[in-house]
C-alpha cells in the first residue's frame, strides 16, 4: 500500500517538481508487473520519486505474489515426475506472460541474520527481452529453492521449535533489530547517491554497535 501510494502521490505531482516523495517500506512484497515498473522508473529518473525497500533475506512473503507459487509442493505430493509439469509451466509463463510476472520497485536494502551484514539492490528494467527473461527466469528458481525449503517446516503448532524461524524474517522486531547493528554506517548513506548508478548490488559488514 505504501509504494502504491507514493507512485500515485508522485504522478499526481501535487506536491510539485521540487519536492519528490519518498517511501521506505518494510518486508514489502511485489506490488506490480512490468508496466507498473516502468512507470516507476521514469518517475524515479525524473527525480519525482524516490523508494527503500528494506527487507531480511530468507522472508518468503516479500517474493509473494506468483502464479506458480501453488504448483511448489507438487512433486512432494503426486511424486518426483511431476516437476517436469512444473518446468513446462513456469517456463511457458515467463517466456509468453512477460508483463504479466510481478516485480519489485525501488531501491532494496537487505538485512542479513549476522550483525551489521547488509546488502544493496537495485535493478532497473531491461529492455532485452532475452536478457530480462534470463535474469527472471534465474530470480525465479532462487526463490523456488528457498520456498522448498521451507516446506518440511511449515508447522501451526505453537510449540514447535521451527514455527519461530519461519515467522521470525517477517516480524518488524526482527527488522529493527538487524537495523540496529547497520546503523553507524546507514545513517551515512543517502538514497539520492545510490540512485547514480546505473544499477547496483553493493555488500557491507557494519561494525557492531555498542549497546
Amino acid at each position: 500500500m505504501a509504494t502504491v501510494f507514493a507512485f500515485e502521490l508522485a504522478a499526481s505531482n501535487m506536491l510539485g517538481p521540487n519536492n519528490p516523495v519518498t517511501c521506505i517500506g518494510f518486508a514489502s512484497p511485489m506490488v506490480g508487473n512490468l508496466t507498473f515498473k516502468k512507470a516507476y522508473e521514469t518517475l524515479q529518473s525524473q527525480g519525482r520519486i524516490r523508494s527503500l525497500r528494506v527487507t531480511n533475506y530468507f522472508d518468503i512473503f516479500t517474493q509473494l505474489p506468483d502464479r506458480a507459487s501453488y504448483l511448489y509442493a507438487i512433486p512432494f505430493w503426486w511424486g518426483p515426475h511431476m516437476i517436469y509439469y512444473y518446468i513446462a509451466y513456469t517456463f511457458l509463463f515467463f517466456v509468453c506472460c512477460q508483463n504479466r510476472v510481478y516485480r519489485h520497485v525501488g531501491m532494496a536494502l537487505q538485512l542479513y541474520s549476522q550483525e551489521g551484514r547488509y546488502k544493496f539492490k537495485y535493478r532497473k528494467s531491461r529492455r532485452n527481452y532475452c536478457l530480462r527473461l534470463i535474469l527472471d527466469w534465474k530470480q525465479h528458481w532462487k526463490q523456488t529453492v528457498q520456498r522448498i525449503m521451507t516446506i518440511p517446516f511449515v508447522c501451526f503448532c505453537d510449540c514447535c521449535c521451527m514455527k519461530e524461524n519461519f515467522n521470525k524474517n517477517h516480524s518488524v522486531v526482527e527488522h529493527m533489530h538487524r537495523l540496529k547493528g547497520c546503523s553507524m554506517v546507514l545513517q551515512d548513506t543517502y538514497l539520492n547517491d545510490l540512485y547514480k548508478e546505473e544499477s547496483l548490488e553493493m555488500v557491507g559488514v557494519a561494525e557492531p554497535t555498542l549497546t
